[in-house]
């Protein structure tokens, strides 16, 4: 990697910091604010530590190629490339007549809909996602056993064999309820808000059991992080408590989440250096330039281009049991597991958006998803635009996190996995406000 990818990390920070100051936003936190911070964080900071502080990091993707490898270089080139055409292409997808129409529709999605009909969809969401979970807690083994397996399905996904797992992938809409109901909580008032406040707590802890059953830290984080957020945005007016609320959780997960998130340990503070404890809060950001490292040297000279069509079209089967998946071509491993099978390590090594660029098309196919990741930023942002309620602030919030981490989790089974949540709720939302359109306007005609 040497020096010059060090200089290129400084000129990341500095120039994308700069950017993110002067640019005009609409709201004090935006989509691309926070994609510019995880980009800073994984292309500009983590380069910096990880050759001044190499000897502190353990991790597979680190040590599997030497850092001084002109490829390093290479990849954090590519990555100003990528981010480049991507903000590019985000500025220009906003003259799109589609997305002027997206925003209409965000308005009246969440503008239209009262607490009442949200509070269905809050009801018909913890009802499912309850049962899915309490089925799935029955399938492996009790409470005890789903506590307990979290970090060895995390590792070994096929631990167990029993043909309803997949009912996890169901549970996470969970999240989705605990958001709406603390959303109508925060603004209920008498008999009503302590009703919401009661289906928030028990939706709340349907949730946390799904994301403790994940095992990830980021996960945990990141879900926590959607509360406070949304406050913000909706508000929009930063607060310091949210800033020190955030400092302080990302640190306790850095410092105990290993022991916390399995119970088989005993919970003992990370009493390593300020060196050691900072590499520990740099590495969960060090995967992407060292996974685009490692692409640059095996493709195409090991592997053929990987086309990424076929990724993105059986990304979909991956919420489905095998038994399912009867064609052959939508069967084996996802750009995920073929990236880590060339580490010698426990787990999954999620593929970045850039490596699944590369891995793809080469150089060009980083281009390809720089311009296509620009517009989807801009789609997604505009089709949750509306933020006059809290309940429309949580699902910006969210879905704000859920897009600037495809940087880092770029592989597409992952997005389908991450978005199921979203996508089931706002159908549902949809259902609901259609089949009252529906009622009134069949109560016209009869009138």
């Amino acid at each position: 990697m040497g020096i010059y990818s060090v200089v290129v990390a400084i000129f990341i920070i500095l120039a994308v910091t700069s950017f993110d100051l002067l640019r005009k936003k609409e709201t004090k936190f935006d989509f691309l604010r926070l994609i510019n911070i995880i980009f800073v964080l994984a292309y500009g900071v983590a380069p910096i530590y990880i050759y001044y502080f190499t000897d502190y990091f353990t991790l597979a993707t680190i040590r599997h190629n030497d850092i001084m490898r002109v490829e390093f270089l290479w990849a954090i080139l590519l990555a100003v490339l990528f981010y480049v055409i991507m903000v590019i292409s985000y500025y220009f997808s906003r003259k799109l007549e589609l997305l002027k129409r997206v925003v209409g529709f965000s308005e009246k999605l969440f503008k239209e809909t009262n607490n009442k009909q949200f509070g269905k969809v809050a009801f018909i969401l913890t009802l499912i996602g309850g049962a899915c979970l309490l089925y799935y807690i029955r399938i492996v083994g009790g409470f005890t056993e789903f506590l307990r397996l979290g970090p060895i399905l995390r590792d070994e996904g096929n631990y167990i064999q029993h043909p309803l797992m997949f009912i996890i992938n169901i549970a996470p809409i969970l999240c989705v309820a605990s958001f709406i109901y603390y959303a109508l909580f925060r603004s209920g008032k008498g008999l009503g808000k302590l009703v919401y406040g009661m289906w928030f707590l028990l939706s709340l802890i349907g949730a946390f059991l799904v994301v403790f059953h994940s095992s990830g830290r980021m996960q945990v984080f990141t879900f926590l992080m959607v509360f406070p957020l949304a406050v913000i945005v909706y508000r929009n007016k930063l607060r310091v408590r949210t800033i020190v609320f955030g400092s302080i959780l990302f640190l306790v997960l850095v410092l105990y989440g290993d022991s916390l998130l399995n119970i088989e340990r005993e919970v003992t503070i990370n009493d390593s250096s300020f060196v050691e404890t900072s590499a520990n809060i740099v590495r969960e950001f060090t995967f992407p330039l060292t996974n685009v490292a490692n692409n640059i040297i095996i493709f195409p000279s090991q592997y053929d281009f990987r086309w990424g069509v076929p990724d993105v079209v059986k990304a979909p089967t991956e919420l489905l049991p095998s038994r399912l998946v009867k064609f052959d071509f939508l069967k084996g491993e996802n750009a995920s597991q073929f990236n880590t099978s060339h580490y010698d390590t426990k787990g999954t090594i999620p593929v970045d958006i850039i490596s699944f660029g590369y891995m793809s098309f080469g150089v060009a196919g980083v281009m390809i998803m720089a311009v296509v990741f620009g517009f989807f930023i801009r789609l997604v942002e505009s089709l949750f635009s509306y933020r006059g309620n809290l309940v429309a602030s949580m699902f910006y919030v969210a879905m704000m996190i859920l897009v600037a981490f495809r940087i880092m989790y770029g592989d597409p089974a992952h997005l389908v996995h991450s978005s199921f949540r979203y996508v089931f709720a706002i159908c549902l939302i949809l259902f609901i406000v259609r089949r009252r359109e529906y009622a009134f306007r069949k109560k016209g005609s009869l009138s």
